[in-house]
């Protein structure tokens, strides 16, 4: 910038321009407001938009506001959201020349009650705990914006409470899913959903902040239009079918991936520490061996009794890091009857061996060497599958 730039700026500074609409501007703005309101609602019945050429197309954005709360147990999330609709409805348009410039009128949705302003009918379907369905519109935060060119904007603020399909086969490294649906009471020859609707990130809840729900964190969120043909057949588009016999969906699936950041120290710690004490166990002679397995037959027991605090409550399927402290616990046993069977064996071996006795004395033998590599192998891999869960 240069120095005239720098001081022309300076002088408009220095002339303290007053940017506050005065009171005959705010006069003159309510003036042309009404005056567009009682022209465009002259006519007005309050039908549906009617558009010869194709049904009238809703636009669904959604935003993330508040993660607020997660039942586990229940299979429900509670979220707070936006909504904005957008649609066509050119009996509400106007030239704003006509009408001092301005260019929108806003509003609560009572405000355009007595001039009967057609808003859609969109329930919420799939919703626990409910009885029949929620329309969006009958909510009470309901604002309305109306452009000039007949565009109508729907800005609507819920709190919902949402299925959740929980599974923890994967845990503490599951991914849950949280859907909801969006339907309309219309047939699909008179109204739609645009397939290019979606879902907005809010300002408030960014892709690097840990959401307020337990240990979870909303990663994504994916949405699609479907219709029902005859309310049996789900298809993703009407193609051929005539559409007055469809009625349009349209889907949101919450992704959330758990973050506990004590995982580590209540699962996968003791886990590492019991694979490290059998493989010592493998190295160890066999009257030391067999007191390092017992001890950790006792360790296995109690992680198991701590990993029932730690895991949820009426989960379905065994996550993957139960399974496997299960399967410790069985070669734990299986490895403690082998080390007596070793130890009883190599005791009351006679000076004078049968043939029979020294092929089972060297079977004991050559099978304990076998363990200290196979120990060491397993002992690796159950490791790396430990940290990995």
């Amino acid at each position: 910038m240069d120095v005239s730039t720098g001081l022309q700026l300076l002088n408009l500074i220095s002339l303290n321009i007053n940017l506050t609409p005065s009171a005959a501007e705010y006069e003159k703005r309510f003036e042309a407001d009404d005056k567009i309101r009682r022209d465009i609602f002259r006519k007005y019945d309050g039908s549906m938009p009617f558009r010869k050429d194709s049904p009238l197309q809703i636009l669904p954005v959604l935003t993330i506001d508040h993660i607020r709360s997660l039942d586990q147990n229940k299979g429900t999330m509670t979220v707070a959201m936006s909504f904005l609709f957008t649609w066509m409805d050119d009996r509400l348009a106007w030239n704003s020349s006509n009408y001092s410039g301005v260019q929108t009128i806003t509003g609560h949705k009572f405000d355009f009650y007595l001039h009967d302003l057609w808003l859609p009918t969109l329930h919420l379907a799939d919703m626990p705990g409910s009885a029949k369905q929620q329309d969006l519109f009958k909510n009470h935060d309901v604002d309305i914006v109306i452009h000039k060119s007949g565009t109508v904007r729907a800005s609507i603020k819920a709190l919902i409470t949402t299925p959740c399909y929980f599974g923890f086969g994967d845990y503490p490294n599951d991914y849950q899913n949280c859907t909801f649906t969006l339907m309309s009471p219309y047939f699909a020859d008179a109204f739609q959903f645009s397939d290019w609707g979606g879902f907005a990130y809010s300002k408030y809840l960014l892709e690097d902040r840990i959401s307020d729900v337990q240990d979870f964190m909303l990663i994504n969120v994916d949405s699609h239009r479907y219709f029902m043909y005859l309310g049996m057949d789900v298809v993703e588009n009407i193609g051929t079918l005539p559409p007055g016999y469809c009625r349009g969906f349209y889907r949101y699936v919450l992704t959330l991936k758990r973050m506990n950041k004590l995982v580590f120290s209540q699962l996968t710690a003791p886990m590492i520490v019991i694979i490290v004490l059998m493989t010592i166990a493998g190295f160890l002679p066999n009257r030391y061996g067999l007191p390092v397995l017992l001890a950790t037959l006792g360790i296995e027991l109690m992680f198991t009794i701590s990993m029932t605090d730690v895991l949820p409550d009426n989960f379905n399927g065994m996550p993957n890091i139960g399974i496997l402290a299960i399967l410790l616990v069985i070669e734990t046993m299986v490895l403690t009857a082998w080390k007596v069977f070793s130890i009883y064996t190599r005791n009351n071996r006679r000076l004078r061996v049968v043939k029979e006795e020294d092929q089972i004395y060297q079977i004991v033998i050559w099978t304990d060497r076998v363990l200290m590599v196979a120990l060491i192998v397993e002992g690796m891999i159950n490791i790396h599958i430990a940290k990995a869960n």
